[in-house]
């Protein structure tokens, strides 16, 4: 009984992983930057954006919409289970 709820579980947060990337791969540029902009605000005065969830954005686009919004790049970082993520810190970036 064990196996069968723990195997389930496993199953229940792979469809779960997976469904985040299809989700990301199918949206479009307009709403890839929405989702930007409100992961940095929503990150306070530091903010990791996931590579993957920001699809079709390339990294410099996502520098960008972060630096519009007043954050500053910080480099490559980590995210969760491993998942790329670009850091970025609120105040001493430039405003476009």
């Amino acid at each position: 009984m064990v196996e069968l709820v723990m195997g389930t579980l496993i199953f229940v947060l792979v469809v779960l992983m997976a469904a985040a990337r299809v989700k990301a791969r199918l949206q479009d540029v307009d709403k890839a930057r929405d989702r930007v902009r409100k992961e940095l605000l929503d990150g306070g005065e530091t903010a990791k954006i996931r590579i993957f969830e920001s699809h079709p954005l390339s990294d410099v686009q996502i520098i960008e919409v972060a630096r519009s919004e007043g954050f500053a790049y910080r480099g490559v970082g980590a995210e969760g289970a491993g998942y790329a993520a670009l850091d970025f810190v609120k105040g001493t970036g430039r405003h476009d």
